[in-house]
C-alpha cells in the first residue's frame, strides 16, 4: 500500500495541499492524513574535530489513528527505508533497502522518535499552531521544534528541530487530509 502512495507522490509532483470537504480539524497540529516532505539532516559529531554530516532526502508519512507509516526516498525517488509504528502496541518496525544504511537502523529509529513529538503536537488553545515547542526525550535530552510559514489550513510549511546531536529541517511540500 505504501508503494502505491509513494508512486502517487512521485507522479503527482508532491505539491498538492488539499483537505476533504468534510474534514474537521482536531487539536493536532498535523491532522490524520498523508504528508509529503523534504528533509535536511545535519549530524553534530560527538568527537571534537570530526566533520559534521549532512543528508538530504524526501519522504512520505501517513498518519492514522492507530498507525504511522513512513517511506524515506533517495534523491532519485527510490525507497531507502520504510518504518511502521503500531501505536496501540507501541511497536516500531523498519525495513532498510540499502545495505550501507542497515548499520544505521538504530539511528533512524532515534530520529523518528524525536520527530514523533511534532507529529502528535497539539495546536494552541485558539486553534493556531505554536511558533515553538520544547519537549524532553525519554533519556532527558531537550528537543526544540520551531514552526514557521503556516499555510491557509494552519499547517506549518517549515519545521526546524534542534536536538543536542543533530538538527533537522523539514519542509512540508504537500498533504491530503
Amino acid at each position: 500500500m505504501l508503494a502505491v502512495i509513494v508512486c502517487n507522490a512521485i507522479f503527482t509532483g508532491c505539491s498538492s495541499k488539499s483537505i476533504r470537504g468534510d474534514m474537521q480539524f482536531d487539536r493536532r497540529l498535523f491532522p490524520l492524513g498523508l504528508y509529503w516532505h523534504e528533509v535536511n539532516l545535519n549530524i553534530t559529531p560527538k568527537t571534537s574535530g570530526a566533520t559534521p554530516q549532512h543528508f538530504s532526502f524526501s519522504g512520505v508519512i501517513r498518519l492514522r489513528e492507530d498507525t504511522v507509516d513512513i517511506a524515506v526516498l533517495s534523491p532519485f525517488n527510490t525507497t531507502l527505508l520504510k518504518m511502521h509504528e503500531d501505536l496501540k502496541q507501541d511497536l516500531l518496525t523498519t525495513q532498510v533497502f540499502v545495505d550501507d544504511l542497515k548499520k544505521h537502523e538504530s539511528k533512524f529509529k532515534e530520529y523518528y522518535r524525536v520527530l514523533k513529538g511534532l507529529l502528535f503536537a497539539n495546536r494552541e488553545a485558539d486553534g493556531k499552531g505554536p511558533e515553538q515547542l520544547t519537549l524532553s526525550t525519554p533519556n532527558s535530552q531537550i528537543v526544540i521544534y520551531h514552526f514557521t510559514h503556516y499555510d491557509d489550513h494552519n499547517i506549518p510549511d517549515l519545521i526546524s528541530v534542534t536536538h543536542p546531536n543533530f538538527n533537522i529541517e523539514v519542509k512540508v511540500s504537500g498533504y491530503e487530509l
